[in-house]
């Protein structure tokens, strides 16, 4: 007798061709699991750019009505979706297991049909309330970050098992009381993918030119707790001893305008390139042409660009702040830098970029160390996760 699908339900606000890292992870595993065994359909928000009938990967996404969140340009929403048609979705679809991947009001409306039902309930753990913090305004900021830990605590304490996808995380967590059981997994990275290869028309395609130039490289959010200024600044320190550096800065976010104001300012207009959004297809490039990448984010709990960087055979720089899991990455495959010192940064990128010897072991270093984030280990690990829950349930 053939065996019956396991039928996911991924829930996540937003689903689009914007998805940060923090749900790239999500998608790369749902597209992963053996869909002989498993099933994955989606509850997300509309945006701008959704479709009446909208598949990703040849999943089904259910979409619901959704309130555009400031400052992502109408990509980014929070779901406003009825108890009865989640109920609907999940009876027609029959449901095994809900697995949360953003702490929002469709999720906790979705936890809460499960939970009147019986389903098991997966949440991993990808947001940071101090992340949402640099990007508001708020009177009492720490009442508003620990306002969100309650909420997130709240919702997180009601799943079966919680992922966190860094030891960094679950130490946070537990320190705001979480009192569900925990399961540390990386979000994993596709080896097959995100690689060293050739780069001839990637390169020719955005003017990218190794016989002149060292390219230091920049993918993620435009916003604020990305902390790209200090990058940007550092390039003055950067190109006075190495005056044929570029930077190149990959993403979309609101603070575009404002950091192509500051490079105008310093004039290094010259030295630095905003080449926008990159599909799926061209992100592994253009992490195989650059020479060294760098994070200079506050806040993260593990850095997929990070992985991406190492799998692609890169020396990695990351800026050493204590509200960041991606300090935990680096381990004589770069450097750590103090997050808030230009010169600091300058003085990292230059030992990297001006010692080829160093350059080529610290790439080698990554290659060794991302093994173990290998994206076929973490989706075994789901699978794990998934046929425990399910058959506990039938129990």
């Amino acid at each position: 007798m053939k065996e019956k699908k396991i039928v996911i339900c991924m829930v996540s606000d937003i689903i689009s061709e914007y998805t940060g890292g923090f749900l790239k992870s999500a998608i790369r595993i749902s597209n992963g699991l053996d869909k002989n065994k498993f099933k994955i359909i989606f509850l997300a928000g509309k945006n701008k750019s959704s479709k009446k009938e909208d598949y990703i990967n040849g999943m089904k996404i259910y979409r619901f009505p959704s309130l555009p969140l400031p400052r992502m340009k109408g990509k980014g929403c929070i779901a406003l979706p009825l108890s009865r048609k989640i109920r609907e979705i999940l009876a027609k679809e029959k449901v095994d297991i809900v697995h949360i991947q953003t702490p929002l009001y469709l999720s906790y409306l979705a936890m809460k049909v499960a939970k009147n039902i019986g389903l098991p309930i997966v949440i991993t753990s990808h947001t940071q309330p101090e992340n949402w913090l640099l990007n508001v305004s708020s009177i009492n900021k720490k009442y508003f970050v620990d306002f969100l830990y309650k909420i997130f605590i709240k919702i997180y304490n009601k799943a079966d098992i919680l992922i966190c996808v860094s030891d960094f995380g679950k130490k946070l967590l537990r320190g705001h009381n979480l009192k569900s059981k925990i399961k540390v997994i990386s979000n994993g990275i596709d080896l097959s993918r995100f690689k060293s290869q050739s780069t001839n028309d990637f390169d020719k395609k955005f003017g990218i030119d190794h016989s002149k130039n060292k390219y230091v490289l920049y993918v993620g959010r435009l916003m604020k707790e990305k902390n790209i200024e200090v990058l940007i600044k550092s390039m003055i320190y950067v190109i006075k001893k190495l005056p044929n550096t570029r930077l190149l800065i990959i993403g979309e976010g609101y603070r575009e305008k404002s950091l192509k104001q500051l490079i105008t300012k310093l004039e290094l207009h010259t030295y630095a390139n905003f080449l926008g959004f990159l599909s799926e297809d061209d992100l592994p490039l253009v992490f195989a042409s650059c020479d060294v990448f760098v994070l200079p984010s506050l806040i993260e709990l593990q850095g997929m660009v990070l992985l991406e960087a190492m799998a692609s055979g890169k020396p990695i720089i990351v800026a050493n702040s204590p509200d960041s899991a991606s300090p935990c990455l680096v381990n004589e495959n770069g450097f750590l830098f103090d997050p808030y010192n230009p010169s600091d940064l300058a003085e990292k990128i230059i030992k990297i970029l001006s010692n080829d010897k160093l350059r080529a072991g610290m790439g080698k270093k990554s290659l060794r160390l991302i093994k173990k984030h290998d994206l076929n280990f973490v989706i075994k690990e789901h699978e794990k996760i998934y046929r425990k829950l399910c058959f506990a349930k039938i129990k």
